[in-house]
């Protein structure tokens, strides 16, 4: 027998709305985003953000390529000319990308990237934990030695926190 292969398009829902702002949100289906999607594995998790270049769409998962491109794990989509384009020159390596979350650490907004991966665009302290500027990717506290699962911030005591949980001994080499 011949293995089957399973190709994945994507399609968005968005809402047009009529002139008279009180009327419904009539939903429409948008397969814009990319034919053939994607060409293998899976994507989750979304997130739009604007890094100052226009808003676009943050895709992860586990994936080699996305919208007819070559984008391991995490790509960027943009609406305004319905293409996708990879984040960096060498993205993600060897993994997966379980939670992406903006945060403003105080030094402006910028995307966060974490998961299971040896690192983001072969720059050192990005394992399992990398930023995204707009332009490069950068470290967050040295990376982290194992798989971490979720994001999510806050102020504490008036200071802007990003929390991070996972499955992890140690963070920037601290136990």
């Amino acid at each position: 027998m011949n293995p089957q292969r399973c190709i994945v398009v994507f399609a968005l829902i968005y809402c047009l709305h009529a002139a008279d702002t009180s009327a419904q949100c009539v939903p429409q289906w948008d397969t814009t985003v990319g034919n053939p999607g994607l060409a293998d594995g899976y994507a989750d998790p979304m997130v739009p953000w604007d890094s100052g270049a226009g808003e676009k769409l943050y895709v992860g998962g586990s994936f080699g390529r996305i919208g007819g491109i070559t984008a391991e794990s995490v790509a960027a989509y943009n609406p305004a000319t319905h293409t996708w384009s990879r984040m960096g020159t060498r993205w993600l390596s060897s993994g997966f990308v379980t939670s992406i979350h903006v945060f403003d650490d105080g030094a402006g907004e910028k995307l966060y990237v974490s998961g299971l991966f040896d690192n983001a665009d072969g720059k050192n302290g990005t394992a399992n934990l990398a930023a995204w500027d707009g332009s490069q990717w950068l470290s967050v506290g040295g990376g982290v030695d194992f798989a971490v699962w979720s994001l999510t911030s806050g102020d504490f005591e008036g200071s802007p926190r990003l929390y991070v949980g996972g499955q992890f001994n140690s963070a920037g080499g601290v136990p």
